[in-house]
């Protein structure tokens, strides 16, 4: 390793946290050098598998409001991150079983698109995560960026809208954070949101960007903000 983990403050609980972690980065580290599968991606001339992330790590399930009391709305979700689902299931989303997208994105888009035209029908409102724009993101790949962008505005969002009544249903496209391909990684940036469907006045708006966004009539949103916004439009109790 050339950065060991350090603890922040000199308690016995930091030290022995840092120790650990080391310890297992280390020992993983020596597990995955000999490791069948790394045998095989070096035959093959791909870099091997090194190292495993230690991020995220904790003791308890933290205790959240059920989302369905704070919003009047029972809501259903398919998420492909374990993140994403975790969270949706610690505020009591119901979690509906969905293929992961892998290599046949638009497949599996459509079918996600196809899932939602049914479930919507027996919940008050659905949560849906793709994965797909923030790995090319991360790779700085701009080109494969926005041709997934394509994919699931061609086989997920022109499913969906085929699928369902415009006027009945209020349809929110935004995202949870922002990954330029310029940083490798997320930033801050604010994120567009478009409203459409039952409920919301067109504001002449011709493009889904950051730059047509600025200049919508939404304006800039805190993200606490958008979901009683958006029970708000779909007049939700």
């Amino acid at each position: 390793m050339t950065e060991e983990c350090t603890p922040l403050d000199s308690s016995e609980e930091a030290r022995t946290a840092a120790a650990l972690v080391n310890e297992f980065t280390r020992r993983s580290h020596e597990l995955l050098e000999r490791h069948p599968v790394n045998a095989r991606r070096r035959a093959r001339g791909s870099p091997p598998a090194n190292l495993i992330l230690v991020r995220d790590a904790g003791d308890h399930l933290p205790s959240m409001p059920p989302i369905a009391e704070r919003s009047g709305v029972q809501f259903g979700c398919f998420v492909e991150m374990p993140v994403e689902r975790g969270i949706a299931q610690l505020t009591g989303m119901r979690v509906i079983p969905v293929p992961p997208s892998g290599v046949d994105k638009a497949g599996v888009y459509a079918a996600w698109a196809r899932t939602a035209t049914e479930e919507i029908k027996r919940s008050g409102g659905l949560y849906i995560h793709i994965k797909g724009p923030d790995e090319p993101g991360h790779d700085g790949d701009w080109e494969a960026k926005r041709a997934v962008i394509e994919t699931i505005d061609r086989a997920f969002f022109a499913t969906l809208l085929a699928g369902i009544e415009p006027e009945e249903v209020v349809v929110a496209v935004t995202a949870d954070h922002a990954t330029p391909c310029a940083l490798h990684r997320h930033s801050d940036d604010p994120v567009p949101l478009l409203l459409a469907g039952g409920g919301v006045a067109p504001d002449g708006g011709r493009g889904f960007s950051e730059s047509a966004c600025a200049h919508g009539s939404l304006g800039t949103l805190k993200g606490v903000e958008v979901l009683p916004l958006l029970v708000k439009t779909a007049g939700a109790p």
